[in-house]
């Protein structure tokens, strides 16, 4: 058969087996690292309401996933599946990612987490590169009596194009540093320079 980019040999002009030189992808691109999945956590959020968090960490310095599928399955202490959240998002080069979904059930009922990532698209940094951003002025307040806390600061696009949404994540932790729950709001069409409050 004719020499092709999956044939196991070095041929074509290629720079390793099956891969660079004019007619075959990248060498680079075929050894990407895939995605790494860090912590699951699990807040109450309510009666029967629940908040996920997962982090996603992208181990490669040139290329970001321009878009990805995940699906996040939750088990009981019997390994019985009770929950599947499955949503798509993005990773930009080298960064961590988080995600956070909720769900309509108890956190007590929750003994583990599994998270599947799945139709990853690779973009070389030059081609899709992260915005210029800012988040500043970031407080946290607590109100009385009611207990609740509000978490609010400013959102800057520096960027001479608009930005069609932005999920910012808070984290709320504990004098111990231990993560106590979890809240995300939703920012939309941010213009070009614009600031925003959340």
């Amino acid at each position: 058969s004719a020499p092709s980019c999956f044939d196991n040999h070095q041929n074509q002009g290629e720079t390793e087996v099956d891969c660079g030189g004019p007619n075959c992808a990248s060498c680079e691109l075929k050894h990407l690292s895939p995605l790494r999945v860090g912590s699951i956590k699990y807040f109450g959020a309510g009666e029967n309401q629940t908040v996920v968090t997962a982090e996603i960490q992208n181990p490669n310095p040139n290329y970001g996933a321009q878009s990805f599928s995940y699906s996040m399955d939750l088990f009981d202490k019997n390994n019985n599946l009770i929950k599947t959240l499955s949503g798509a998002s993005f990773s930009y080069a080298g960064k961590i990612k988080y995600i956070l979904e909720p769900a309509n059930l108890n956190y007590k009922n929750i003994d583990q987490g599994k998270l599947t990532i799945s139709d990853v698209v690779w973009k070389n940094k030059n081609e899709w590169s992260e915005p210029l951003i800012q988040v500043r002025n970031i407080q946290t307040e607590l109100n009385e009596p009611v207990g609740n806390v509000k978490v609010k600061g400013f959102f800057t696009n520096n960027n001479s194009f608009p930005l069609r949404e932005v999920r910012v994540i808070a984290f709320l932790t504990n004098k111990n540093n231990l993560d106590v729950t979890a809240s995300q709001t939703v920012l939309e069409n941010i213009g070009a320079y614009e600031e925003k409050s959340f």
